[in-house]
Order: structure tokens, then C-alpha cells, then sequence
């Protein structure tokens, strides 16, 4: 006959408050050893994303000079992007580059021009699917509403001279000062914060700077300059969003 009598340590369930505490100081040991490298990851994904929009845009630039024998984009455009129509039109915002290479079919997605990490990009939650539109195969292609009016997470060049060496900057990320060199690290201004950020080249190349303090050179004398102004031609004007750029219509600073 079985007896009914147990002894009073088997068979519970349940943990103790020991084991709990135990198994939740063991997880949040771990997660303080996990967070740096899925910080990590996740900061390489978030530049390995902006680097290719980068470069997909510095090969629009690339695409227009072999279309115009050498010539870069210059600062008067071929068509108005609000009528699609030929006319000398002039660059004042960003929003004008992209539509010259969106009507072109050199690069006609919104979403390249962001970053989708950018803080500035998430608080305006305007993400548009193409830079310009058409009613028709029939109809002129003219700039989406939607682009018109959403934030932009790089600064783009126009006006640079046909003669400007292949390490002429044409696009960088948003938020660089000219003044100090640095991004700033305000991330509504500047993606990456004071991390830096990404300059791609006349030549399509794309780096990451920290800064870019005698980093880049005068297009005219060859020299490390500290401020990237002086590293785009003279009469050159860079062009970013209007509310968080701060190299939104700077011209080119003429080398010494």
C-alpha cells in the first residue's frame, strides 16, 4: 500500500523569492552585457543604410555629367519642377535637385533623400514614395507635393564648375557646421548627433567623418581645408532643408 505521507520539499511548485531575484539579477546581467554590441549593431545598420542612400545620390551627379559632356549641375535647372515645363528655372532648395534627377530617371525615390533614423524625419512623419510625379505617360513630370514638403537628411551641391576634381563634395549628411567642422550633436539637426557623418564625391565615393577638419581639400590649390566650404568650387552653393540645415545656401568659399 502506497502511503499518502510526502515529504514537504518534494513536489512543490512555484519558485522561491531567492530563485526569482536570482534569475532576474542573472538577465539583467546579461542584458547589460548584450546592449553595447546590439547598440553597435544597430548604429552600423543605421550607417550602412544612409551610406548606400548617399552614394545612390552622389550617382545621380555622376549620371548628369556623363549626360552633359562634363558638365556638373548647375545652379539654373532645365525644367520648373511645379509645371514641368522647359524653362531656366533656379535652384533654391534641395527639393529642386532631386526633381532634375527624378524627371532625368536617374533616381525618383522620396525615400533616399532620408534617413530613417533621423529624428528630424520620425517628429515630421513625411515620408514620401517619389521625388515627382505624372498623370500620364503623356504628362510632364512634376515635383510630388508630398517630397515638396518632407524633411531631407542630406545637404546637396549645385554649380560646381566643370573643372572641380573628383574630391569635390556634392552630398552630405545634415547637420555639419562649416564653422567648427563638426556635426552637431543636436539629432534633430544632425542624424548621427556628434557622431559625424557621411560626405560622398564628385568621383561617387563616400566616406564617414567624425569631423572634417583638414580633411578635404580646396578644389583650387590642392590644400587641406578645415572649413567645406572651401572644398567646393567658387559660385558652388550647397542646398538642405530649410529648418534643420546649416549649410542651406552657403556658396563656395574662393581658395587662396
Amino acid at each position: 500500500m502506497k502511503s499518502k505521507f510526502q515529504h514537504p520539499g518534494r513536489n512543490r511548485q512555484g519558485f522561491t523569492l531567492i530563485e526569482m531575484i536570482t534569475v532576474i539579477a542573472i538577465i539583467l546581467l546579461l542584458g547589460a552585457l548584450l546592449f553595447p554590441t546590439v547598440t553597435s549593431f544597430l548604429k552600423r545598420g543605421q550607417r550602412a543604410q544612409s551610406l548606400n542612400n548617399i552614394r545612390q545620390i552622389a550617382n545621380a551627379y555622376i549620371q548628369y555629367r556623363a549626360d552633359n559632356i562634363g558638365r556638373n549641375l548647375p545652379l539654373r535647372i532645365s525644367k520648373n519642377p511645379s509645371t514641368g515645363q522647359d524653362a531656366g528655372f533656379e535652384i533654391t532648395d534641395p527639393y529642386h535637385i532631386a526633381y532634375e534627377f527624378a524627371w532625368r530617371e536617374y533616381l525618383n525615390e522620396g525615400a533616399i533623400y532620408q534617413i530613417p533614423t533621423d529624428l528630424h524625419v520620425e517628429q515630421q512623419g513625411v515620408f514620401p514614395q517619389s521625388v515627382a510625379v505624372r498623370n500620364s505617360a503623356d504628362s510632364p513630370w512634376v515635383l510630388s507635393n508630398a517630397f515638396d514638403n518632407s524633411p531631407i537628411s542630406f545637404d546637396l551641391v549645385a554649380g560646381l564648375s566643370s573643372n572641380a576634381p573628383p574630391s569635390t563634395p556634392v552630398a552630405v549628411t545634415r547637420g555639419l557646421n562649416p564653422e567648427t567642422g563638426k556635426w552637431d550633436d543636436d539629432e534633430t539637426v544632425s542624424p548621427f548627433g556628434a557622431e559625424g557623418g557621411h560626405i560622398a564625391f564628385l568621383d561617387g565615393h563616400v566616406e564617414w567623418y567624425e569631423n572634417v577638419n583638414d580633411k578635404l581639400t580646396n578644389p583650387k590649390t590642392r590644400q587641406p581645408v578645415d572649413n567645406i566650404l572651401r572644398a567646393i568650387t567658387q559660385g558652388a552653393k550647397f542646398f538642405g532643408d530649410p529648418q534643420k540645415s546649416l549649410l542651406h545656401n552657403k556658396e563656395g568659399i574662393p581658395g587662396n
